[in-house]
């Protein structure tokens, strides 16, 4: 009798630039770094049944598709929004925090199987830019590729 064979694992990713802050004034920024947010919200939006948002915030989205590796997420974000590093130093002084936001979708058991490494010179090139990187995973026994 043969053995059954594992299947792969599957992975996705998805990567954005988040700026946030009591202090955001989004529209300052989308009209300074010149491109739409993909999700944004203002201090004071709605954001559940009696709820409403403390902060702003502005979430600019890799244009890769999620099958993409999330080094190459990352690094297009980068590519993207270099060029832009003084202007965003500008709302940074001004008290809004900036991170990157990369979800880890896998159909790995409670996501704890395989490895997402990122190269040397794309950390070197995060550690420059000076915005912390976060990596959310989300487990899911149907994942549907």
């Amino acid at each position: 009798m043969m053995a059954k064979r594992r299947k792969k694992t599957q992975h996705e990713f998805t990567a954005a630039l988040r700026m946030e802050g009591a202090k955001l004034d989004v529209d300052a920024l989308v009209k300074a770094l010149g491109r739409k947010p993909d999700n944004s919200h203002r201090i004071g939006d709605p954001k559940r049944a009696q709820e409403k948002w403390a902060d702003s915030m502005c979430s600019f989205d890799s244009k890769l598709p999620r099958k993409a590796t999330l080094e190459d997420q990352l690094k297009s974000l980068l590519d993207e929004f270099e060029p832009r590093k003084k202007t965003i130093a500008k709302f940074k002084r001004r008290g809004t925090t900036g991170y990157f936001w990369c979800g880890h979708f896998t159909d790995a058991y409670l996501g704890f199987c395989g490895v997402v490494g990122l190269s040397a010179p794309l950390l070197k090139r995060l550690g420059a830019f000076g915005f912390e990187v976060l990596i959310d995973t989300y487990a899911d026994t149907n994942f549907n590729s």
